[in-house]
């Protein structure tokens, strides 16, 4: 850069930096395949070619970001193309890359020292996307009379979404008062080419957003929208859908709280984490739900901290394994708000009156936040579950319904004796980073009660 500066005085700092990237050489493996942008950025430095490059743009190189897409989407990118040589420039732009990406050719004339923007029509194909959320990279190349084209690095993350709506909730039965027993039917329809999973959970409840305050870093990533739970066999299941998307649930925990004796502090936590995040579990690299004998975890919290205090070499090792009752599966979803919990259900401390009385919570992992939890209601409330085998607004639900794109499905289950709402989790569905408007990953029906 000191070079550049030197050779290039009056020009600014994106400047030298497009110079630099755009004339990088591009990295392959022994195969001769081109390494992803995202492991190689734009290539390797070459400090001749980039002191000799006459052609800037600005941006140096074109982030899109997460993008949904159903079939084809185009999208319109900006870019301002700089000749900065003493002679007149002839330049075609064309891309090369990812073949789930496509751009008309684009050829413009730039008079010495002259800029031109350009507006550029970029379409991404979902059929060419071998997975459910691709990278697609490549770069736009600029020829003209340089020896090698300049290149300006693209990258995307596609994410092939599904478009799946409710279409009713019916309950086999008169009225509400006698549903319980009833057969209840949830018509589905997959809008989209793309396939889509349906989660079904019995509702716990609908938070709010958590508001922002003026000059404190309060983070949104893992603000709980909705909270449900159901019985799947022997375990029991707890949903958390977020208002927001996360790349990766390594941003959040989550910890569901339960309080057997009624003195307000948690005998048990499950926690759904990954196992490095729980010191002495650090082996376990996956999502799992793991369920914490609460009362010994603080106790090994508590000795770790009093042992502070000690000479270095005396101090203990934080180690919550001798806690650990129970690790169980986690489901997640990459780039989507939903996520799985699990335990078995015989390992629940529940009160002497027979509920499971929990606090549920989200702690993000942005160590800068000042405000790091998020509870689904008050955090003073414990929320009351019972678990016996009919009690549930809704039995008998699947673990998962797959629904193919361009398809409908009658979902059949059976009604409970609780009068509470059937949450619908559509984590294929397009997810939104808006605080004004919710996206459609959740349906919450109302059930229609006719048998006829």
């Amino acid at each position: 850069v000191a070079l550049m500066k030197q050779r290039h005085p009056t020009l600014n700092n994106n400047d030298l930096q497009s110079m630099i990237m755009e004339t990088a050489k591009i990295l392959k493996n022994k195969d001769g395949k081109v390494y992803p942008l995202s492991q190689q950025g734009a290539g390797r430095v070459q400090v001749e070619q980039a002191l000799l490059a006459n052609v800037v743009t600005s941006p140096a190189s074109i982030s899109m970001g997460l993008v949904s897409i159903e079939g084809s989407k185009t999208i319109r990118q900006t870019l301002t193309v700089k000749n900065i040589s003493d002679s007149a420039k002839n330049l075609t732009l064309q891309l090369s890359g990812h073949k789930a990406l496509s751009m008309p050719p684009v050829t413009i004339s730039l008079a010495a020292k002259s800029e031109q923007t350009l507006s550029l029509k970029l379409t991404l194909n979902a059929a060419a996307l071998t997975d459910v959320t691709t990278e697609v990279d490549g770069f736009i190349l600029i020829s003209g009379d340089q020896a090698e084209p300049y290149k300006i690095a693209f990258l995307a993350l596609a994410q092939k979404v599904s478009n799946i709506k409710v279409e009713s909730l019916i309950v086999k039965s008169t009225s509400v008062s006698d549903s319980a027993g009833s057969v209840v039917e949830l018509k589905l329809k997959n809008q989209s080419q793309q396939d889509g999973d349906v989660l079904l959970f019995n509702k716990i409840d609908v938070d709010a957003r958590k508001p922002l305050a003026r000059g404190v870093k309060l983070s949104r990533i893992c603000d709980i929208q909705a909270a449900g739970y159901r019985m799947l066999g022997t375990k029991v299941q707890f949903a958390i859908k977020l208002y927001e998307p996360v790349t990766s649930w390594h941003l959040c925990d989550i910890s569901i709280l339960a309080d057997a004796d009624g003195d307000q502090i948690p005998e048990q936590e499950l926690a759904g984490i990954v196992g490095g995040h729980l010191e002495g579990l650090d082996k376990i690299k996956d999502f799992k739900s793991i369920l914490l004998n609460a009362t010994k975890a603080r106790e090994i919290r508590k000795n770790y901290e009093a042992s502070l205090a000690l000479p270095k070499e005396e101090r203990k090792k934080i180690d919550y394994t001798s806690a650990v009752i129970d690790v169980g599966n986690m489901i997640t979803y990459a780039d989507s708000t939903i996520a799985v919990v699990e335990v078995e259900k015989s390992l629940l401390a529940t009160r002497s009156t027979g509920e499971l009385a929990i606090k549920i919570l989200t702690t993000s992992q942005d160590e800068s936040n000042t405000e790091a939890d998020d509870y689904v209601g008050k955090e003073t409330q414990w929320k009351a579950l019972d678990l016996s085998d009919k009690a549930a607004a809704y039995l008998e639900l699947p673990a998962i319904v797959k629904l193919a794109g361009k398809s409908s499905q009658t979902v059949e289950f059976t009604k409970g004796q609780a009068k509470k709402d059937l949450l619908v989790l559509m984590p294929h569905n397009p997810s939104f980073l808006s605080t004004l408007s919710n996206d459609q990953q959740l349906a919450i029906p109302k059930p229609v009660f006719k048998n006829n």
